[in-house]
């Protein structure tokens, strides 16, 4: 997950199977999150780096695999990275 830092990241948790907690220590964000609700929450980076996302509730055989991370950057690095991808989708599409 690429987020510009200095920014308010919305976004939606939801689960469809069990409870999960989602975790983001740098931004001092934690959530858990329920089957069958959606929840909108934000959070904000203020530091470039790559940060740990992992999942704090013990949801089953995989629990241990839930893990992520996200790389906060400067706007203009966010926006190489976004254009970026762009244009490889611009190009997959075209060679279709």
């Amino acid at each position: 997950l690429h987020v510009p830092v200095n920014k308010n990241i919305v976004f939606e948790l939801r689960s469809q199977d069990v409870i999960h907690s989602f975790f983001l220590a740098n931004a001092r964000f934690k959530q858990d999150v329920l089957p069958g609700r959606t929840l909108v929450r934000w959070f904000n980076i203020t530091k470039e780096g790559k940060y740990d996302i992992s999942c704090t509730q013990i949801c089953g055989v995989l629990h241990s695999k839930m893990r992520n991370f996200v790389v906060a950057e400067s706007d203009e690095a966010y926006r190489h990275f976004t254009d970026s991808l762009y244009a490889a989708h611009a190009h997959k599409m075209a060679s279709k």
